[in-house]
């Protein structure tokens, strides 16, 4: 049964599914391929690692380091230059010996002002007026405005010069706070500020 030698199927002998003709059909050759030139070759130089960029990178490394250590100097420096508010030195006031000198030349002074820079300033109404200042002018210690005109008795004393025991210093029935606040002098007529 199986002594023959097996039959190959695909064998040319015997033309298969022919068209009507007879004749195979002509042998489909694919087009030649485009002639494409051979590639140019460029001998390639061994690539050496860039001396320069390294010494580059080293150089602005060491320029920034520089940069930051001077940084930190001057500030250093300024900082240490600032003047302190530390009591000095007894060994630096006996070198000192002239500054003793000049206040014992200062006798002549009033007892009224030795007093008042030995005594702490004291403002009971917080107004910016001492009491000493309070008491001279006549206003009270005890109320930042003593006329309630709407401006402070500090204001009245040494800035506008009005009276801090009158409401309305110029009479012309306004407060002197409402004309300040109105940028109208409580002293008279006019405007505060006159821009020509």
């Amino acid at each position: 049964m199986f002594d023959e030698e097996p039959k190959d199927i695909f064998d040319d002998k015997a033309p298969v599914n022919l068209p009507i003709g007879g004749s195979r059909p002509p042998a489909v050759v694919p087009p030649p391929a485009p002639q494409v030139p051979a590639p140019v070759t460029v001998q390639q130089i061994p690539s050496v690692p860039s001396e320069t960029g390294g010494k580059r990178l080293i150089l602005f490394a060491l320029l920034g380091l520089v940069i930051i250590i001077v940084a930190v100097l001057l500030g250093y420096w300024l900082l240490s230059t600032r003047p302190s508010n530390e009591v000095v030195d007894n060994d630096i006031l006996e070198e000192l010996g002239e500054v003793t000198e000049v206040t014992d030349e200062t006798e002549g002074i009033e007892d009224t002002q030795e007093r008042e820079s030995q005594s702490p300033v004291v403002d009971s109404d917080g107004d910016g007026l001492t009491d000493a200042q309070e008491l001279e002018a006549g206003t009270d210690l005890d109320n930042s405005d003593s006329d309630d005109d709407g401006l402070g008795d500090r204001a009245e004393v040494e800035v506008y010069d009005t009276d801090p025991l009158n409401p309305d210093t110029d009479g012309d029935s306004y407060s002197d706070g409402s004309e300040v606040s109105n940028s109208y002098n409580p002293n008279g007529s006019g405007r505060l500020f006159q821009v020509p």
